[in-house]
């Protein structure tokens, strides 16, 4: 699974524990990180591992692995 991350702010650092996966990406460049997706169907925690401002605690989001068809 390919991820195509940028920033246009500030240094941030992308990360999916599930997946061994930790990266920092700086501003106004394009990162791509390619990852294993578990072979468990589940929701996977991504989130942000630098503070990057008031928002911090909030730059949540989810890698939903669903069953093979």
């Amino acid at each position: 699974m390919l991820f195509r991350i940028l920033s246009n702010d500030v240094i941030h650092g992308f990360n999916i524990p599930v997946a061994g996966l930790t990266t920092e990406f700086d501003p106004g460049s394009t990162r791509e990180v390619w990852i294993q997706a578990p072979n468990k169907p589940g929701k996977y925690l991504i989130q942000c591992l630098n503070y990057c401002g008031i928002g911090h605690a909030q730059m949540k989001a989810w890698l939903v692995v669903g069953e093979k068809t």
